[in-house]
């Protein structure tokens, strides 16, 4: 091995694998050995030595019209059920199978029209399969021209099809001999001196997932609408924050699109070179016909720019990425300003290699791929991947593209190998398992994960996928189609939106951004893990995009964004920052309420059993012991403080308060806000505990919660409880309220307009409650009404079970109460409390206002 990149590892054949006159199969253990019908060859890589296996008996077919029945001599191969452009044939018997092993270029006369390419079946260590073909890459030294490069003997005829305009360097050749004798002409190749680097054009076995099932659309398009909070908000984000920029480059990297479709022709992308050119074909010089491919990507051959045959599937990504809005066509596309560049996507690593170094040369900020791809560890895929790689970390000029792959539609793990790839269904590990690539995946009308939509580790959030109106047909009907393809360029746009708005954001923090203000929606399926908000099902990701609160984070606070900081202190375990639906709104139809007086970021520390260490960090936060505290004692509190904007908040600081409470909190004092942050008088029953400070508080959001670079900031204060005032009603029950605040993002001007703790938590991410109680009790007593004006209440107890009788209150009934009326309430429990919460909660109108309040028993 003469050199080799950071992410290509070139394959070096060893010595004793070398092709012979006659060649003597090697066995290989595990379930893919064929010692009687497969050649094994050894490869040696900077990442170890890796085994492939050629599979003669299975042929890979790509074929252009469907119905095409390949024939081996006179018997019909018997197709497997793989679902991808790519099908896989098994000749009909061994016999077959091997006459056509060594008659492949009699076989290859069927390539043309109908049959676009024929490969062999190989594996490697890692049980993907690959399509091997006559096709390699060599890299030549450095200012050495494929003219310079000596004729080798007994490689067959070797025709130079294409250099690679991006890279000089790498040449695309073919070989006349058979597909299973590429790999010794490779390692002829490596030997020479003007070339570095040789490796074979594999062919990816990908998933093309999309399946079927006032603009005159739009009002069918719900993904864009709330109903139901089903949508992910886009149409409230336009109408905010604008529909995006056309600077805002967003490329469909898909089948044959239409460049001429009347909703897309305002918005096509052009290259500055050459005004005509709207994409590009990037299918590695897999012509039709056997001739070298004579059109040119800036200048250089390789490809055909001819788009060829468009398809549903591809117009439907590229319109539901980017179309137009308020044209009287179709429905309108996720960022209907953005521009669209149009790239038909070859098959073979070397064709994806170019794709991507495309994509980099001309900015592209958002790359949509509504397919699935493995991604291998063979040296040529990651040499693939690095191009992927480079177009995300270093393309548009030096921010990155945002790329995103779609999980597929087989309702299965999709990130590692499961049983043997070349069956049905072909699961492998997904081209979303990079940490530079967004694994999407489908959500449905009913705020659910689609049945269909692949799950695992390398999902990252959700976006409607079923039943998505993309167009109209041409008498007026909605279009629709569904799928994992779907959801893929809806992110997409949503990416674009809040790209257009902050220009200067990486493709890092845009990810982040996309998962942090990722609704959790069905939480008792995704089970979200309580420190990092990731679903531990690994079924939901991050959970569903939410435009309208991505594009709030960065917007400018003269439209009525955040400006790039956004605090918050979260208000339950499904609270991560939004505020677009009230925190207490839980996004699950048999259960739409989780109460806000439950968070996590504070916690009390009690002198019980002496001192915990003092948390130095959220790790360390959320290992601490939460307490009670207790009673007329110091304690200590602790309060964690997040931001989910990209930009360091300043001059933070963080107010603590407490007050007795009954089954609904009093009001603050009417002088509070007018006085803050320490201005309560002390007649109030909102105590002032401390202010904390924090110089600044960084990013910090969910996608980096629980790894341990995480930087929440933790405050610490001291609670002198009182005593127990057993004449007091509940005299137990008690609540701490938690302000975080900062120049850069200060407390919502419509939470200083109320003194209602119960109104202004839920809807603002800056203020926190944590209910607590100074003893543990069987049975409590309760202020019903602590307001000045009639109010009508509604109770329960969560879970409902666990009440065995209550007096002297009807539960589910709508209640009147006076002003300051009391009653005495009892609750008995069934048996002593476990580890669960045990809610008394209380649903209250005031004054036309609905409130929540309540106590939680630990």
């Amino acid at each position: 091995m003469r050199t080799c990149s950071l992410f290509f590892c070139v394959v070096v054949l060893s010595v004793s694998c070398a092709r012979q006159e006659t060649r003597r199969p090697k066995p290989l253990a595990g379930p893919w050995a064929e010692p009687t019908t497969s050649d094994v060859f050894l490869l040696t890589t900077e990442r170890g030595e890796v085994t492939i296996q050629i599979r003669p008996k299975r042929i890979g077919v790509m074929v252009q019209s469907p119905g095409v029945v390949l024939q081996f001599n006179d018997q019909v191969a018997r197709s497997s059920a793989y679902a991808g452009p790519i099908q896989i044939y098994d000749a009909a018997t061994e016999e077959a199978g091997i006459t056509q092993y060594r008659e492949w270029s009699e076989l290859g006369r069927l390539v043309g029209s109908e049959i676009r390419k024929l490969g062999i079946v190989c594996h490697a260590d890692d049980n993907i399969p690959y399509l091997l073909t006559s096709d390699f890459v060599i890299r030549t030294r450095g200012g050495i021209r494929w003219d310079d490069v000596p004729e080798v003997r007994g490689v067959g005829d070797i025709r130079h099809l294409a250099t690679n305009p991006f890279t000089p360097t790498e040449h695309l050749v073919r070989t006349s001999l058979p597909p299973h004798d590429v790999i010794p002409v490779i390692q002829t190749f490596r030997r020479l001196a003007e070339v570095t680097d040789a490796y074979p054009n594999l062919v990816i076995l990908s998933e093309a997932d999309g399946f079927p099932v006032d603009d005159p659309v739009l009002k069918d398009q719900w993904h864009h609408h709330n109903a139901a909070d089903a949508g992910v908000g886009t149409l409230e984000a336009w109408d905010k924050f604008g529909r995006g920029v056309p600077s805002t480059i967003v490329a469909t990297i898909d089948s044959a699109p239409d460049p001429s479709h009347s909703d897309l022709v305002n918005r096509l992308w052009s290259n500055p070179s050459n005004v005509n050119e709207h994409g590009y074909r990037f299918s590695g010089c897999d012509c039709a016909s056997d001739d070298p491919c004579e059109e040119t990507i800036d200048g250089a051959p390789c490809g055909d720019i001819d788009y060829g045959v468009a398809t549903d599937h591809a117009l439907a990504v590229s319109l539901l990425a980017v179309s137009e809005y308020d044209n009287g066509i179709g429905g309108a596309g996720a960022c209907p300003d953005c521009s669209i560049m149009l790239i038909q996507r070859g098959v073979t690593t070397f064709a994806t290699r170019l794709a991507y170094q495309y994509v980099k040369k001309h900015n592209v900020a958002v790359a949509c791929n509504s397919y699935t791809i493995p991604g291998g560890k063979l040296a040529q895929v990651v040499f693939m991947f690095d191009a992927v790689f480079d177009a995300a970390t270093n393309g548009r000029d030096g921010h990155g593209a945002v790329v995103l792959f779609s999980m597929g539609n087989f309702g299965l793990e999709a990130c590692a190998p499961l049983g043997d790839p070349v069956q049905p269904p072909p699961i492998y590990p997904n081209a979303a398992g990079h940490d530079f690539i967004m694994g999407i995946g489908a959500s449905t009308q009913t705020n659910q994960r689609a049945d269909y939509s692949n799950w695992g580790a390398c999902l990252d959030v959700l976006a409607p996928g079923t039943d998505i109106v993309y167009s109209e047909s041409g008498l007026g009907d909605p279009l629709k189609k569904s799928g994992t393809s779907m959801a893929v360029p809806i992110v997409g746009g949503i990416a674009g939106l809040v790209i257009g708005l902050a220009p200067d954001l990486s493709s890092v923090e845009v990810q982040r951004l996309l998962q942090d203000t990722a609704d959790r929606i069905e939480p008792s399926a995704a089970k979200y893990d309580l420190e990092t908000g990731y679903s531990q099902t690994q079924t939901h990701g991050h959970g569903r995009v939410n435009a309208y609160e991505s594009s709030q984070v960065v917007a400018t606070a003269a439209v009525g964004g955040r400006g790039g900081v956004d605090l918050f202190i979260r208000d339950n375990e499904l609270d991560w920052g939004n505020t677009e639906q009230p925190s207490n709104r839980r996004f699950d139809p048999l259960e739409p309420f989780i109460p806000h007086w439950e968070s996590p970021d504070i916690k009390i520390d009690s002198p019980t059993d002496g001192w915990q260490p003092i948390p130095k960090d959220s790790a360390e936060f959320a290992a601490l012991e939460d307490e009670d505290p207790v009673a007329d004692q110091e304690n200590r509190v602790y309060v964690r403080v997040r931001n989910r904007g990209p930009k360091a908040a300043t001059q933070v600081t963080v107010n603590l308060y407490w007050a007795f409470a009954g089954a609904l909190l009093p009001q603050l004092p009417g002088a509070f806000w007018p006085q803050f942050p320490t201005g309560t008088p002390n007649t109030s029953p909102w105590k002032h505990v401390g202010t904390g400070s924090l110089p600044s508080v960084p990013y910090c959001g969910a996608s980096i919660a629980g790894q341990p670079d995480d930087p929440a900031a933790i405050v610490q204060f001291t609670l002198l409880a009182p005593p127990i005032d057993v004449t007091q009603p509940n005299p137990s029950h008690y609540c701490m309220l938690a302000m975080v605040d900062s120049p850069d993002d200060p407390i919502h001007a419509g939470s200083k307009a109320s003194i209602i703790p119960d109104f202004i938590t839920p809807r603002d991410n800056n203020v926190a409650q944590r209910n607590l109680a100074l003893s543990s009790s069987l049975s409590i007593s309760v202020v019903l009404n602590p307001f000045s004006s009639t109010i009508t209440s509604k109770f329960r107890i969560d879970p409902s079970g666990l009440a065995q009788r209550v007096v002297g209150l009807p539960l589910h009934e709508e209640l009147e109460f006076a002003p300051f009326e009391r009653r005495k309430v009892q609750i008995h429990l069934a048996r002593p409390r476990d580890s669960r919460p045990i809610r008394f909660i209380q649903e209250t109108r005031i004054r036309g206002v609905r409130v929540w309040g309540g106590i939680t028993l630990r």
